[in-house]
């Protein structure tokens, strides 16, 4: 299951849109992989910019920061923040398997030409998600990541093309509901998805999926002192809904 590290879905828009890009300027064939790579961290890198510097203004606390995952990083960490990027978001091919966020959410593929060269290409329904008009990017309106178009298209194609995200986003709205509000809770509650899960998965896959339905409005952190809880919003509740159906 790919998603563990992954903790932001944002970065995966900044991917898709200039794959988007690139698909079109080559008459919606496969591109170079390295082009994907060096477009898309670039266009990250300007646009963290410029959203750091509103976030700062604006106040904006841990958790709610959208430039996080963003390559933002200055002096010796601005490569590795590249590099994460690329890696995490964009994607690469692993020994044997595909491994990103963007190819784990089936909006990027890959393939390799007659060289052995590595390609990637748009899927449909990266081109889906890329083409929406997206707050931050089209309007500078910091004060959400995604629009409520975005949020619906995401949460859908969750439902019917992730279902391993949909257990796993079930099991945390359902645990909040009944009850289990801290990290700590969840984290004993996501041992019960997979047994085999090394000491420290539950809670890296617990922290993921917080993160990324966090970031689609589906819960709300409450701060008490150095402790934290979580809340389902209204949107929140209506997804455990359509989940349980």
């Amino acid at each position: 299951y790919l998603w563990g590290q992954y903790n932001r879905i944002f970065p995966v828009k900044i991917a898709t849109r200039v794959a988007a890009n690139l698909a079109r300027i080559n008459g919606f064939e496969h591109f170079p992989l390295a082009e994907l790579h060096e477009k898309s961290a670039l266009f990250a890198r300007n646009l963290g910019k410029t959203i750091e510097r509103a976030e700062k203004s604006m106040g904006r606390k841990r958790g709610t920061i959208i430039s996080a995952g963003l390559p933002i990083g200055k002096g010796p960490g601005a490569d590795k923040a590249q590099l994460r990027f690329k890696s995490q978001f964009v994607g690469y091919m692993g020994k044997d398997k595909i491994e990103g966020a963007a190819p784990a959410l089936k909006f990027i593929d890959f393939c390799k030409d007659e060289k052995n060269s590595l390609l990637a290409g748009i899927t449909d329904f990266g081109l889906k998600f890329a083409v929406l008009p997206n707050p931050v990017i089209e309007s500078q309106d910091y004060s959400t990541a995604f629009s409520s178009e975005e949020v619906n298209f995401l949460l859908n194609h969750i439902v019917s093309e992730i279902p391993e995200e949909a257990k796993l986003i079930r099991l945390i709205l359902s645990g909040i509901k009944e009850g289990i509000t801290t990290p700590e809770g969840l984290n004993e509650r996501m041992k019960s998805f997979n047994p085999k899960w090394k000491k420290s998965e539950p809670v890296t896959m617990r922290a993921g999926v917080v993160s990324r339905i966090s970031e689609l409005g589906l819960l709300d952190r409450k701060k008490h002192g150095v402790k934290v809880t979580y809340e389902l919003t209204k949107l929140g509740e209506e997804y455990l809904a359509k989940l349980r159906d």
